[in-house]
């Protein structure tokens, strides 16, 4: 009778014979490709779906954008940024010039004049990542004329105030009696005027006169430029480091200043609270997952301090579900509880309710920003000039924002910068805008879009991501306890076929 122990004689060798070899190969086969790839598939995709329920492809997405690398399209088109953002100048041109010089009218009339149309083009340079989970950059903003978009020529005469001059006297308001006669004696000689007649191009960017030249060379301290065309004084000096927090780690505070120009501060106000760099954005991005309860900081330079925004209202655009913060019609206004003071200098006289101080961002010219057209203004300061049509659809300001990415997809929003006149009875041609605030100008900054591969990119992953993620990561489950059953069920069938197979052909003793 042949031994039943061969049955079981798993390796070659002494002891076993040619039909216990022939169940180690049997045996081997059950361990083939096919099995194993059953195997092997059934736990790849089964552990992707369920780690995909915990950790979505959206989160994955919008956590590897906080890092910030580059090469990758969130670095990329911030490097380069390719919004569209118009810059849309309005000037106010004097109507009564011959009236109010001859003195039959003591209100000048102002009529705005615009828009002259520029394009804002923003560098990013010399760009580095720190240790410290920040990156670090210099920003630079210049205004680009567009030909195309305008329809006003640049060669056009304006009458308007004569800023060297009312600015000067109104800067000297508090000096000596010898200071104002020798002022004056200087003035009547170069025979200054308080309204001028100018082109707009030299009114936006080449506007100077002999006394400002004069009194930039003798009081250099005092009288820091010889130019004071409007937007070759804003974009002057346009080019800032800026160091922002970016990472996982920084979710809320992502893209908002740590350090500016190297400092924690502006440097442009005594009162910290008033001059800190924390929690403001340049408005290029945003925070990831906005929600409506924030409270939004925008850094503009010539606004000379941080300004909020708040959640208004929710809306749709390009398919998305978009949050729309506003600028408050109260941004320019004093706190009433005088708890900090960021709209007025160090012992002035505080400006009225919607004009906050911006002399430290304009070499300390005596300005003040205002909503356009004295919007939310004192009735008293509007009333001081004929021509302001406040119009709160028109001059409010209001940023549109994709939460989950923080990305703007449009924004508007208009300053308009008033030359302060204080008390100048003691200078004889300026003395009749004692104590007036003349607006100068308004500008609107208008991002009016994204390009659309930025657009589809966000779609894809707001809309589509979240919407096909729980079946995709469903159907993975599925998939792989498929692959998992099928792999068992061929292993086990093999595993039985083998045994049989052997025993069938050579078991069954041949005698008794």
């Amino acid at each position: 009778m042949r031994s039943f122990s061969k049955l079981f004689c798993w390796h070659r060798g002494p002891g076993c014979d040619n039909k216990a070899s022939e169940i180690v190969r049997r045996r081997d086969i059950v361990f083939n490709k096919g099995v194993i790839g059953y195997l092997a598939g059934g736990i790849l995709f089964f552990l992707l779906g369920c780690l995909s329920f915990i950790w979505t492809p959206r989160d994955l997405l919008l956590t590897e954008r906080l890092k910030m690398r580059k090469g990758f399209p969130a670095f990329e088109w911030w490097a380069d940024p390719p919004q569209e953002v118009l810059v849309r100048m309005y000037v106010f041109n004097v109507t009564n010039y011959d009236e109010f010089m001859n003195g039959s009218q003591t209100k000048i009339h102002l009529q705005e004049v615009g828009p002259y149309i520029f394009r804002e083009k923003i560098e990013h340079k010399d760009i580095r990542l720190n240790e410290n989970g920040t990156l670090t950059y210099t920003t630079k903003r210049r205004a680009v004329f567009e030909p195309d978009l305008n329809t006003l020529s640049l060669n056009a005469s304006l009458n308007v105030p004569n800023l060297a001059l009312l600015g000067m006297t109104s800067y000297l308001s508090g000096a000596s009696f010898f200071v104002k006669f020798a002022f004056n004696l200087v003035v009547r000689k170069m025979d200054m005027q308080p309204l001028v007649k100018i082109s707009v191009y030299d009114y936006l960017w080449n506007n100077s006169n002999s006394l400002l030249t004069f009194a930039s060379k003798m009081v250099p301290n005092m009288i820091p430029v010889d130019n004071l065309g409007v937007l070759h004084m804003i974009y002057r000096t346009y080019e800032d480091e800026v160091t922002v927090f970016i990472g996982p780690n920084n979710t809320k505070r992502f893209f908002t200043m740590d350090m500016y120009n190297g400092k924690n501060r502006f440097g442009y106000w005594s009162n910290m609270t008033c001059d800190s760099v924390k929690l403001a954005t340049e408005g290029v991005l945003y925070h990831q997952e906005v929600s409506k309860e924030d409270k939004l900081h925008f850094f503009r330079k010539n606004l000379c301090r941080v300004t909020p925004l708040y959640f208004a209202n929710e809306t749709v655009n390009l398919g998305m579900s978009t949050y729309r913060y506003v600028l408050p019609l109260d941004t320019f206004h004093r706190p009433k509880d005088g708890s900090h003071d960021c709209y007025t200098l160090p012992g002035d006289k505080p400006h009225p309710d919607g004009l906050s101080e911006i002399s430290p961002c304009f070499y300390d010219f005596p300005m003040v920003a205002s909503l356009p057209h004295f919007l939310a203004v004192d009735p008293a300061v509007r009333n001081q000039v004929d021509g302001m049509q406040p119009d709160e659809e028109k001059h409010s300001g209001y940023v549109t924002i994709e939460p989950n990415t923080g990305l703007p997809l449009e924004s508007k929003a208009g300053m308009q910068c008033n030359l302060v006149v204080k008390n100048v009875d003691g200078y004889s041609p300026v003395k009749s805008f004692s104590n007036t605030y003349i607006p100068i100008f308004w500008l609107q900054l208008h991002q009016v879009g994204i390009p659309q591969y930025l657009v589809s990119m966000m779609y894809f992953v707001v809309v589509v991501l979240p919407n096909v993620q729980g079946v995709v990561s469903a159907l993975l489950v599925v998939l792989g306890t498929s692959l998992l059953a099928i792999g068992v069920f061929r292993f086990q069938r093999k595993a039985t076929k083998a045994v049989y197979s052997y025993i069938s052909l050579d078991t069954v003793p041949s005698s008794i």
